[in-house]
């Protein structure tokens, strides 16, 4: 579950990365409107398959979507206070 859910989350990045390097080039806001909602209807799918599995996987899968954040705001976190310390 934590597996599918770090998928998830990684690919949104990859696919957010791609958005904003579009976006520079184009400069168009349609793009990113139709990108969120692909976003969330990938996120949408993997958390409904993973209830199909089980709940636990649900939960699994709901963790493994933070990860990545989680460990963006702790890496962050741990350079400001490398930095300023």
């Amino acid at each position: 579950g934590i597996l599918l859910g770090a998928a998830i989350s990684i690919i949104n990045f990859l696919l957010i990365y791609f958005q904003i390097k579009k976006m520079a080039e184009r400069k168009i806001l349609f793009p990113v409107f139709f990108g969120y909602i692909i976003r969330y209807l990938f996120m949408g799918i993997g958390l409904f398959l993973a209830i199909k599995i089980n709940l636990s996987m649900f939960f699994g899968t709901a963790i493994g979507l933070f990860t990545v954040r989680i460990a963006i705001y702790l890496t962050k976190d741990y350079a400001q206070n490398t930095i300023l310390s």
